[in-house]
């Protein structure tokens, strides 16, 4: 998946998703491509589970927690 250009992001996790992948795609159509040649078409995947972003927020940098005294 890493090779695909639309490809963003890949994020490997644990329970019951294997992975996350996140996409771009020009539109609807274009997304709906991607799904069914470039996944659904691999025997390695079982299932698909599309989510759209409408919104992103960005929030503060991670610190480490400040130590007790």
């Amino acid at each position: 998946m890493l090779a695909q250009p639309e490809t963003r992001m890949l994020w490997h996790l644990t329970g019951p998703d294997d992975y996350i992948i996140h996409v771009a795609a020009v539109d609807p159509a274009d997304l709906q491509r991607f799904v069914l040649n470039e996944l659904t078409a691999r025997p390695e995947v079982a299932l698909v589970h599309t989510n759209l972003i409408f919104r992103q927020w960005h929030g503060r940098p991670l610190r480490p927690p400040r130590a007790k005294a």
